[in-house]
């Protein structure tokens, strides 16, 4: 009977242990869930990131089209400028300035300029 005590001894100091070791399974199977847990944050975190860039990069592109046309605009309206420019004359001719100031010259409305443009375009 002793032999039998001593088996079953042995068979809890077995239990025991499996229970130890199985305790020890589940605490690191905790720690793996915890950290898979933490990188999906993360990387939900990353993406959110990355598209926030995406976007940012987008608009940039967008406002750099925009400026390239505005500069292109500016370019087209320099251009109609310098030729109509290019048809006026000065003179230190005094007699001719004094004609003109002493003509009935008049200054254009805001309406008038706004036509002219309007026209250049």
């Amino acid at each position: 009977m002793e032999d039998g005590i001593k088996e079953v001894g042995a068979g809890i100091a077995l239990v025991d242990k499996s229970k130890q070791s199985l305790s020890d399974i589940v605490a690191g199977i905790q720690k793996v869930t915890d950290m898979i847990t933490t990188i999906a944050t993360a990387s939900e975190e990353i993406s959110q990131t990355i598209e926030a860039i995406s976007s940012v990069t987008n608009e940039t592109a967008g406002s750099t089209h925009q400026i390239a046309k505005s500069a292109e605009d500016l370019n087209k309206l320099t251009e109609a400028l310098s030729q109509l420019v290019a048809k006026f004359t000065l003179t230190d001719n005094e007699e001719t300035v004094n004609k003109f100031n002493n003509s009935n010259y008049t200054k254009p409305s805001h309406a008038v300029i706004m036509r002219q443009r309007i026209e250049l375009l």
